[in-house]
C-alpha cells in the first residue's frame, strides 16, 4: 500500500472514531439534533416537536410513527398533566416560554417557577417517572436544556395559575398545577329605597332616598335581613348565581308604590344589579306633577297662583295708563271727545279761552305801565 493510501485510512479511521464519540455523547446525554428548531432524537417526547396546534392536534391524534408515539399513547401520557385534545382549540393555551432557571412566562408575566420536565432520556440528575410502562424521565430544565428558554404551549387556569405547558421543539410535557375549576362568579345585591313623592313608581332625580329601611333577602345561599343606610342603600357582596327575592319591610304611615317583593334571577352579566324601592306617605295629600329632567316641583295651590296673576297684570295695566295718558295727543283726544260737535258747549269753551287770554292780556299792559313809571323817575 502507498504511503498516500496508509495516510486517507488513518484519516478515515479517525472521521469514524470521531462520529462514534459524538454519536455516543448524544445518545448518554441527551443532546438534542435541532433540525429548524426542532428536537428530533430519542429524548423528545413527540418526535421533531410541534410548532403549530394544528401539527399538534395532527401528531397526538395520529403518532409520530416512533416507539412509544402512537396517538393514543400520546394522549394518555398528557392526560395525566390535565390535558384534553379539547385544549388545543382553547383560548387558554397561549404561546409561552419555559426557561433554564425552571421558571415559565406568558408574555413578561411569569406564571409558575421550580418546575419539572419530562423526557425519555435519563439525564443525569432525572428521576424514573412511574406513571407509564414505558422509559420516561422527571427533571428540572436546568439539568436538560441547553439553551436559556424554549418556547411553549402554555395552559391558563382562571385564577391565573398554569396548568401544564408543552414544549415546541420536542413535546416535552412541563407540570403545572393541573387544571382548576373556574371560580364561579359572584355579583353584589344594592337595594334601595326612596320617597315617591310623586307617587308614580318612577325614582326621580328630586326624590329623596330613605335610611332605616328594611329588607328580607332570600336566594341562592342567602337568607337574611338588611337595612338601608344614611344614602337608602343596603348592599350584599359576592353572592353567587341565582333566583333572589327581596321583600320590603313595611312601615307604618307608608304606602309602597313599586310593589313589596321583588324576585328575579340574577346572572353575572353586571357586577352590581339594583333592586329599587319607592314610598309614598299615606296621609291623603295630593301628589305634585313632575316636571321634565326626572325632578319633581311642588306647585302653589291653584287660588293663589291665579290671585297673583290678577294682580301683576292689574299693575301693569295702570302703569301703561298712565304713561298714554300722560301724551298730549290723548288729552287732547280727550277733551274733543268731552266737547263734542254740540254748539252751546263750543260756546261755552269759547268764552272761557277769550277770557283768559283778556286777562293776561291786563295782566301784561300793566306791568309795561310799570316799567315805564320806573323810567320816569
Amino acid at each position: 500500500m502507498s504511503v498516500r493510501g496508509k495516510v486517507n485510512r488513518k484519516i478515515i479511521q479517525k472521521a469514524l472514531a470521531v462520529i462514534f464519540v459524538v454519536a455516543f455523547i448524544f445518545s448518554t446525554f441527551g443532546t438534542t439534533v435541532h433540525a429548524g428548531g426542532r428536537d428530533c432524537d430519542g429524548n423528545a417526547i413527540i418526535y421533531c416537536g410541534t410548532l403549530t396546534k394544528s401539527e399538534l392536534k395532527n401528531k397526538l391524534n395520529n403518532g409520530t410513527g416512533k416507539e412509544y408515539q402512537s396517538g393514543s399513547e400520546l394522549q394518555s401520557l398528557f392526560g395525566k398533566f390535565g390535558f384534553a385534545m379539547s385544549d388545543v382549540d382553547n383560548k387558554r393555551l397561549k404561546d409561552g416560554k419555559v426557561t433554564k432557571d425552571n421558571k415559565v412566562y406568558v408574555g413578561n408575566t411569569k406564571v409558575a417557577s421550580n418546575v419539572y420536565t419530562f423526557g425519555r432520556h435519563n439525564i443525569s440528575g432525572s428521576s424514573k417517572y412511574t406513571g407509564v410502562s414505558y422509559p420516561l424521565y422527571k427533571r428540572h430544565p436546568s439539568v436538560s436544556f441547553v439553551s436559556g428558554s424554549i418556547d411553549a404551549y402554555v395552559y391558563m387556569n382562571d385564577d391565573g395559575s398554569m396548568a401544564y405547558a408543552i414544549l415546541k421543539s420536542c413535546g416535552n410535557i412541563v407540570q403545572g398545577v393541573g387544571k382548576r375549576a373556574a371560580a364561579p362568579q359572584r355579583v353584589n345585591l344594592t337595594i334601595r329605597k326612596y320617597e315617591d313623592i310623586n307617587h308614580d313608581g318612577v325614582h326621580q332625580s328630586s326624590e329623596p332616598y330613605l335610611p332605616g329601611w328594611q329588607f328580607n333577602v332570600v336566594g341562592g345561599d342567602i337568607d337574611q335581613t338588611v337595612t338601608t343606610d344614611s344614602t337608602g342603600t343596603a348592599v350584599i357582596r359576592n353572592v353567587a348565581q341565582s333566583y333572589y327575592t327581596v321583600s320590603e319591610v313595611p312601615q307604618a304611615g307608608w304606602t309602597n308604590s313599586t310593589g313589596l317583593s321583588q324576585a328575579r334571577l340574577v346572572t353575572t352579566n353586571a357586577r352590581t344589579q339594583s333592586f329599587i324601592f319607592g314610598n309614598y306617605q299615606s296621609d291623603g295629600s295630593t301628589p305634585p306633577v313632575p316636571t321634565g329632567g326626572g325632578d319633581v316641583t311642588v306647585l302653589a295651590s291653584a287660588g293663589v297662583a291665579e290671585n297673583v296673576a290678577i294682580a301683576v297684570t292689574a299693575i301693569l295695566a295702570l302703569v301703561l295708563l298712565y304713561y298714554l295718558i300722560s301724551k298730549s295727543k290723548l288729552k287732547n283726544a280727550l277733551r274733543g271727545k268731552k266737547t263734542g260737535t254740540d254748539p252751546e258747549l263750543l260756546k261755552r269753551e269759547l268764552r272761557k279761552r277769550t277770557k283768559n287770554r283778556h286777562k293776561k292780556i291786563l295782566k301784561a299792559e300793566a306791568k309795561a305801565e310799570k316799567k315805564i313809571k320806573r323810567r320816569k323817575k
